[in-house]
């Protein structure tokens, strides 16, 4: 990958990671407007999205752990874990 295209993605995250911040939300959106035209395939950019995005994530549950309840999210993911995977089967397509 040339470095062009590496400072291009780092300013694209730049920009997304500031939507996240004001917004709360839209880190994704942003950067796929721009990862599929830059990366070889579609793929690589959503896993690249995903992957920055749960970084992102992360480095503000790090942050805010003094402040979270984790004990009262407990109920949520695990009904978050059933419900994906349920979805996940109930609409995966044949071979």
């Amino acid at each position: 990958m040339e470095i062009s295209t590496i400072l291009i993605l780092f300013a694209f995250c730049c920009g997304a990671s500031f939507v996240q911040r004001v917004s709360g939300f839209g880190f994704g959106i942003f950067v796929m407007t721009m990862f599929p035209h830059i990366m070889p395939s579609y793929g690589e950019a959503t896993a690249l999205s995903g992957l920055l995005s749960m970084a992102l994530a992360a480095y503000v549950v790090f942050r805010m752990r003094k402040y979270a309840a984790f004990k009262k999210h407990i109920p949520l993911l695990i009904t978050f874990f059933e419900a994906s995977s349920i979805c996940v089967e109930a609409f995966r397509q044949p071979c």
